[in-house]
């Protein structure tokens, strides 16, 4: 690690000489060393001294060296308005986050407030999910004031959250696990009508789009085996989402969530998880009214955006994980995103200037992701 000029700690002290050790046997004659009865010079008689006389790296360790940080911004030269600005913008971001940056005597204001940011980086890198992003900033407005920014920002375009459905069908035709099914049937309500999760079966998601594309080139094959293969399990899939989506599409399943959540008792891991679930879907509800997964959606613009891998491609519910005809579809879609070379993310810039308390970040899309996540978990075991 690259290392700046050395800053010496407050508890800094100097440390105290010690006496040398002396290495060499007393009976043993070094090489050159004169005999009895000669003439020994005047420096020989004197007891050497092995450290140095100024303590040059005796207090080496008592230092504290800051990194070599980067900058971060442009802007114009930061001067001693600014420096109390940016004092009260991290004061507000401290206590928001709950965290204490070091103090440092640093003349040099650009390189203290790089430094901020840098230590602001590693705080809150601690406390956020793997898929997510925050990076810290400064800003200078239109009203010459300096702010301390922190942008969220979560990129999903390295894994496809879909949800399967045939699973749920099975669960509830299953007596033993139809309550808890029924629990789960709320969760995916959740995520169709709050959330706003595409179904694979609406006319403008992407999905459908795909299922289409898959069912023309079929035709066009000249293998019978697989064109009778294809529209037996395209029937299927969509006979299913049909049968799925309208449970899911009816509120009551979110009207009657606390009602289920009461009289459900558990009786073994399945029912559990599916509590947990549950019950995380009735605190979404309880803290938010509305939502949205792509509410935060960064722009796109129009002449990159079928070079762009847009977030509805990697959201949707679909029929199954399983099967051929998920690999089918798959393939396509591997295909299809490989010509991709920008990717869309979910992404919230936080200005700490006295406003921040209005914004929560993108604390609703990352609860939802994570949800998305165990619920899929669970289904590919049905």
């Amino acid at each position: 690690m690259n290392h700046a000029t050395p800053y010496r700690s407050r508890n800094y002290r100097i440390s105290q000489k010690g006496k040398a050790t002396q290495f060499t046997p007393k009976n043993c004659q070094a090489a050159g060393q004169k005999s009895k009865g000669q003439r020994r010079f005047k420096y020989l008689n004197r007891k050497e001294e092995h450290s140095t006389f100024i303590h040059a790296a005796n207090d080496f360790l008592k230092n504290i060296f800051l990194p070599k940080v980067e900058q971060e911004f442009d802007s114009a030269k930061i001067d001693r308005q600014a420096d109390r600005q940016l004092q009260s913008s991290l004061k507000r971001l401290e206590n928001r986050f709950g965290f204490r940056i070091p103090e440092y005597d640093v003349i040099n204001l650009d390189y203290k407030w790089n430094l901020c940011l840098y230590y602001v980086d590693q705080e809150i890198g601690k406390r956020t999910l793997p898929y997510v992003t925050s990076t810290a900033h400064i800003e200078y407005d239109e009203k010459e004031k300096y702010h301390i920014c922190i942008s969220e920002q979560v990129n999903a375009s390295s894994r496809l959250f879909y949800v399967p459905v045939l699973p749920l069908k099975r669960l509830l035709s299953d007596k033993g696990k139809r309550k808890g099914a029924l629990l789960l049937q709320s969760v995916l309500s959740f995520l169709y009508l709050h959330a706003g999760l595409p179904f694979y079966t609406d006319d403008c998601s992407f999905l459908n789009g795909e299922i289409d594309c898959l069912y023309q080139w079929s035709q066009e094959s000249d293998d019978e085996e697989f064109i009778t293969f294809i529209n037996k399990e395209l029937s299927e899939a969509m006979d299913i989402g049909f049968c799925i989506w309208k449970k899911i599409s009816n509120y009551q399943n979110l009207s009657y969530l606390q009602n289920r959540l009461i009289s459900f008792k558990p009786k073994n891991g399945f029912d559990a998880a599916c509590l947990e679930l549950a019950q995380r879907v009735s605190q979404l509800l309880a803290q938010f009214d509305t939502g949205n997964i792509f509410k935060y959606a960064s722009p796109v613009d129009d002449h990159v955006e079928y070079e762009t891998h847009l977030l509805h491609y990697s959201f949707s519910f679909i029929h199954d994980l399983k099967g051929g005809l998920f690999v089918e579809l798959k393939e396509m879609l591997e295909n299809q995103l490989q010509e991709c070379y920008l990717d869309q993310s979910l992404l919230v810039k936080r200005r700490f200037d006295g406003n921040e308390q209005t914004s929560i970040g993108l604390t609703y899309e990352i609860s939802v992701l994570a949800l998305m996540e165990d619920l899929i978990e669970l289904l590919l075991n049905f």
